[in-house]
Parts: structure tokens; C-alpha cells; sequence
């Protein structure tokens, strides 16, 4: 066995030594919570199974038959899939306090994503039955899923326009506008920092590696983007 395999299995060993909402086990920083008191969480955490995952490790795979829903409650995961040639799309990065799996949970079928642990991470997972009636007994937390549906349905579309109307490198700079946040209050620079890798911005885009590595150093020699170490501003 590797290090890393022998680094994975203690993790997943103390998560579940401790499960049960045990010590350092908590359910707050989940925003879909967000209306759930103290004791509410508790006796949720109680249901759940925790489990610790190393950067790398797979935590959903796609088309598996699990329908268990998963609380982010520490680190950040890829949403991904791999085309036949084996490249991963990237659909999205999710945070501490995210919540996913809740599709298979709710209709009952495949997974419809892989799901990789982007740096080390902490899990709960809630057996589908018992989310279900969360859904039906807290209407505030199943308004918070509508939004969240909401909010991935109006990203889904906007993704598809892009696809359809612009071109590879329109792609890439608008994906760089998306990464980008102002670098102070006087909202005048916009820095990348850090600047993710560019398979990342290519997964993004929709492109390849090379054409976002073609795309920078052309803003690069428009003088429309520098870099400094790992940011670009």
C-alpha cells in the first residue's frame, strides 16, 4: 500500500471512529442550514457519516447507483466529467459549506457528475430517506434547494450561449473576467490571485489548455494583463 493510500485509509478511519456529530463535528457552516436552530443540528449531525478525503481522492463517481447526500463541511471538491478522450470538463468548484449529491437523492437515479476532492476535506453524507423528510418538515431548507437549482439552471444557460455565440478565446477572457475580483475598494483593478491553472480555465471555458495559454500571452503582449508570481491583474 502507498503513503498516500495509507494516508487516505486513517483519514476515513478517524472520520468514521468519530461519526455520529462527534467532537469537531458540525453541520453550521452548511448555508442551506442557515434557518436550523443549535439543537436542530445536533440531532442532524447525529444522523449523519463523517468522512475525511485526501486532494485527489474520489469522493462521487459518476453514474454510480448512491444516492446519499453530501455536506462540505471543511475544503472544496471539482463537479466533473471526462469526455472519451479522457479530459476532464469541469463544471463547477464548490466550498465549504456546499452541499451536493442531492439530485440522485431526490430522483432516485445515477450519479450525474464525479465528484474530486480539490485539497483536503471533511464530509458529512445523509442517507436520501432522511433528507427527503428534511425537505418536507423544514420548507426553508427546501426553498434554499430551489434556489441553489435556480441559481445552477441560470449558469447552465449562460454557459450554453457562450458556447453557441462566442469563440474559443472570447470564452477564455470572460472566464478570466469571472475569476477576477477587485483588487481594492476603489474597484479600479481586477486581480486573479491566485490564478487558477490554466486546465482549470480551460475546463472553464470549455477550450483547451493551449488556447488559454495563447489567449493570456496575447493580452500579455496587448499589454491588456500582467502576472506577478501566481496572480494576474
Amino acid at each position: 500500500m502507498s503513503q498516500q493510500e495509507t494516508s487516505s485509509h486513517l483519514a476515513k478511519a478517524i472520520g468514521s471512529a468519530t461519526a455520529g456529530g462527534g467532537i469537531g463535528h458540525s453541520l453550521s457552516s452548511i448555508f442551506m442550514f442557515r434557518s436550523l436552530t443549535s439543537d436542530s443540528l445536533r440531532s442532524l449531525a447525529e444522523k449523519c457519516d463523517w468522512e475525511s478525503y485526501l486532494a485527489g481522492e474520489t469522493i462521487i463517481e459518476y453514474g454510480e447507483e448512491s444516492t446519499n447526500v453530501y455536506f462540505l463541511t471543511s475544503g472544496s471538491v471539482h463537479v466533473l466529467n471526462y469526455t472519451i478522450t479522457g479530459r476532464a470538463i469541469s463544471f463547477a468548484r464548490l466550498g465549504e459549506g456546499s452541499v451536493f449529491g442531492e439530485l440522485a437523492a431526490i430522483d432516485g437515479k445515477n450519479r450525474s457528475a464525479t465528484i474530486v476532492a480539490e485539497t483536503s476535506c471533511q464530509v458529512a453524507t445523509l442517507a436520501a430517506r432522511d433528507f427527503k423528510s428534511l425537505l418536507i418538515s423544514e420548507p426553508n431548507i427546501a426553498l434554499s434547494l430551489l434556489e441553489k437549482m435556480s441559481g445552477i439552471i441560470r449558469m447552465c444557460d449562460e454557459q450554453i450561449f457562450d458556447v453557441v455565440s462566442l469563440g474559443a478565446q472570447e470564452r477564455v477572457c470572460l472566464e478570466l473576467l469571472r475569476l477576477a475580483k477587485y483588487k481594492t475598494e476603489s474597484q479600479k483593478e481586477l486581480v486573479i490571485d491566485p490564478c487558477p491553472s490554466q486546465s482549470i480555465i480551460a475546463n472553464g471555458a470549455h477550450t483547451t489548455r493551449e488556447t488559454v495559454a495563447r489567449t493570456i500571452s496575447r493580452l500579455s503582449t496587448m499589454k491588456i494583463v500582467s502576472r506577478n508570481g501566481k496572480a494576474i491583474f
